[in-house]
């Protein structure tokens, strides 16, 4: 009771001994070993995201089921699988950790395993941080990788190494460099931008008005500044002025352009002046039927008007036509109850609604 002999090598063994009862017996015991399967402990990680991956594979010869449990470094359980012949585990960080294989034989085995820190890539990001609004900033990459993502933090981003980029509106932009090695390990740099903007504005004196209407145009801002033009350049002599007056015949832009004393930025604005229609009578018609100035009618130069009333009435007030909406705009016929009225002088009165409500009589 209580001998035992350690063996090295699988086959058959013969135990023989004598009982309590002083009898002898032979036993033979069948000894086999559970092949430690091949552990794969060449692996790297990136430092900021698990990227580490270790496989257990099964020897050829050996067709034992096993009870794989990965552990991290401090003791805790990260993955545990009964009756597999192999197995591995992804997502590890750099860092130490122990694989222990256990067999239905009671063979317990720990295999300790380190996985290897993969450099960071460096992200340098080089670039002007106080800028304009609507200019060109440039963009550099001072270490460029495989993969370069840049975000300029105001909703676009570019996978260019040296990207050129403007903001549209003035405030601060958190602009942010990825850049990724082959290894898909990861670095990051930001630059806060500072984007300057001069608020210019153009204010007109009114956005409608009649055909050949004075209208002022006048320029401001909330710090000081320079006036650089106005466009379209026709219309305005004193291309410095913060304020212009001019008439307007037809519907129009008006651009000016203007330059902050204080950062240098440049801004322009705009301002569109509606035209209502222009409304105007022949002095003379000749209703004779050759089909030139046949119609006594209003001339109205524009769009977006109604006809409301045309009234014809003789030199001694005597209403002799009158016509409503499409049949104003087609006009008097010069004839009065079905027959050619006489030559000579007429009164006539005519109402107009323009687009924006104003009425014209």
């Amino acid at each position: 009771v209580g001998e035992y002999l350690a063996v090295h090598e699988p086959g058959s063994y013969i135990a023989r001994y004598f009982t309590k009862d002083c009898r002898y017996v032979t036993d033979t015991l069948s000894v086999v070993f559970a092949a430690l399967p091949i552990v794969d402990t060449n692996s790297y990680s990136c430092m900021e995201i698990g990227t580490g991956k270790v496989k257990a594979r099964n020897r050829p010869e050996d067709v034992t089921d096993k009870q794989f449990t990965w552990k991290a470094g401090d003791g805790s359980i990260l993955r545990t699988v009964y009756g597999q012949q192999s197995d591995s585990i992804v997502g590890l960080l750099p860092g130490d950790y122990t694989l222990q294989i256990s067999t239905t034989y009671g063979c317990d085995t720990f295999v300790p395993f380190t996985v290897k820190p993969i450099p960071t890539p460096v992200a340098v990001v080089d670039v002007d941080t106080l800028v304009c609004a609507r200019e060109q900033v440039q963009f550099h990459n001072v270490a460029p990788q495989l993969f370069n993502q840049w975000d300029f933090g105001d909703g676009y981003s570019s996978q260019e190494v040296a990207p050129a980029h403007s903001y549209k509106q003035g405030g601060y932009y958190a602009a942010v460099l990825q850049v990724t090695n082959m290894e898909g390990c990861s670095g990051y740099d930001t630059s806060l931008i500072h984007v300057q903007e001069l608020l210019l504005q153009l204010l007109p004196s009114t956005t409608t008005a009649l055909r050949g209407e004075a209208v002022t145009l006048s320029s401001r801002a909330p710090e000081p500044y320079t006036v650089l033009g106005w466009t379209p350049a026709r219309f305005f002599a004193d291309q410095q002025a913060y304020t212009q007056s001019l008439h307007i015949f037809k519907t129009d832009t008006f651009w000016v352009q203007g330059q902050s004393t204080i950062t240098g930025c440049t801004s322009s604005a705009s301002a569109i002046i509606q035209v209502e229609p222009y409304v105007s009578m022949p002095n003379a018609f000749s209703p004779n039927g050759d089909g030139l100035n046949d119609y006594f009618r209003p001339v109205i130069v524009g769009k977006d008007y109604l006809t409301n009333y045309l009234q014809i009435f003789n030199r001694w007030g005597q209403l002799v036509w009158s016509g409503y909406g499409s049949q104003a705009e087609q006009g008097w016929d010069g004839s009065y109850k079905g027959h050619p009225s006489d030559a000579g002088t007429y009164f006539y009165t005519i109402g107009v609604t323009l687009k924006m409500g104003k009425q014209i009589s």
